[in-house]
């Protein structure tokens, strides 16, 4: 949550204004690890089985839950 936050400030002042502090090394490299953390979630979340609504079975198919992620 704090990350989200964190990327809900910094990159429309980036954008806007590309202020020069945010062209410092380590502050790139933090919006680096940040952007990491965002990316193995997405990893994570494709990975997680979910509940079939209709048959109440839990799916463990691979492709079922990156198309079940993708859709919603």
């Amino acid at each position: 949550m704090i990350l989200a936050t964190f990327n809900v400030f910094v990159i429309p002042l980036d954008v806007g204004f590309n202020p020069e502090a945010f062209q410092n090394f380590l502050f790139k490299l933090f919006n680096y690890v940040v952007d990491m953390f965002f990316f193995i979630d997405i990893l994570v979340s494709f990975r997680t089985t979910y509940i079939n609504e209709r048959t109440g079975a839990e799916v463990k198919d691979v492709k079922m839950m990156g198309r079940y992620y993708l859709r919603g």
